[in-house]
């Protein structure tokens, strides 16, 4: 007589199934990685696709984390080694993560990311911030509003620092009026109501006075400049209400669109249980000081 299954074990045989076939759907997709790099390695001319799916169960090691602040969606950029088996080494990965947006790329194979080959690793990731990606695939819209390095491997500790160096030489944004604009106004709130009023009264002023002189150009980056810019956007005292203030914009953002009758595009957009999810598994000591719950609900 053919046993009959409880609901519980129903719903465990279902999840069971359904980890499965992810996982099947997972291995597929690294194998489709790596049959496409073929015999390449190292730091590549132009990246390959993955998906939002490929991350969820790989075997990954962050090299840092970095982010934007926009209270109408923010954007969060982690870089990473992911495992594709021992054969096939490492993937250095980047992902853009906006609640409207992500792109998820691999720039590289590596056989291995410990030792002496982490060097190789290093130079790779640095000249891809330098160039920062490629022209068809920028990774950086515009210098982060935050910076975190994770160092899992001492060769990686201050990799994600002379990675943002290489692009801020190379790109010069300006970064004392970042530093000064952090330090004048730390809340990140704060500066994105500012920034609304400070347009609006640009606008104003340029009705008024359409022949007025252009303002000084911005500091030129140096290594000195992008020391004091690193040291404020690294600090604890500033990452804190960033981070924060990220969680809850990636919330409010997705309000903001179903109160004004864009509910599908809500719909459609990274939720912040994902979101959460995923931030939780990347270990960062400091996203254990925040109560990710109370701050995606603000």
């Amino acid at each position: 007589m053919k046993k009959i299954m409880s609901s519980e074990e129903g719903r465990a045989k279902l999840a069971a199934d359904a980890q499965r076939d992810f996982d099947r759907r997972t291995l597929a997709t690294a194998t489709a990685v790596t049959q496409q790099l073929g015999s390449q390695s190292g730091l590549l001319a132009n990246p390959i696709a993955l998906t939002n799916d490929f991350f969820r169960h790989a075997k990954s090691q962050t090299l840092f984390v970095c982010g934007l602040f926009n209270a109408m969606g923010p954007t969060w950029n982690i870089v990473s080694l992911v495992s594709v088996g021992s054969e096939d080494g490492f993937l250095l990965c980047h992902r853009m993560l906006n609640p409207f947006q992500q792109v998820n790329h691999a720039w590289g194979r590596f056989k291995d990311g410990t030792g002496r080959a982490a060097k190789d690793v290093c130079d790779a990731v640095i000249e891809l911030f330098r160039r920062n990606g490629s022209a068809t695939a920028p990774m950086l819209a515009s210098i982060p509003s935050w910076f975190l390095g994770h160092a899992f491997d001492d060769h990686y500790e201050h990799l994600g620092a002379e990675a943002l160096a290489a692009f801020a030489l190379q790109h010069q944004p300006d970064l004392q009026s970042e530093i000064e604009l952090y330090q004048r106004v730390p809340n990140p709130w704060e500066r994105a109501s500012q920034a609304v009023e400070s347009a609006m009264a640009g606008l104003d002023a340029r009705k008024t006075k359409p022949h007025s002189l252009p303002k000084a150009g911005p500091r030129k980056v140096d290594e000195a400049l992008i020391s004091k810019w690193m040291e404020v956007v690294t600090s604890e005292e500033h990452l804190l209400p960033e981070i924060i203030g990220m969680a809850q914009a990636s919330v409010g953002c997705l309000e903001y669109q179903r109160k004004h009758g864009n509910a599908e595009l809500a719909d459609a957009a990274l939720s912040f249980a994902d979101l959460d999810a995923y931030l939780k598994s990347l270990k960062f000591d400091l996203f254990d000081k925040i109560d990710w719950q109370s701050a995606g609900q603000s």
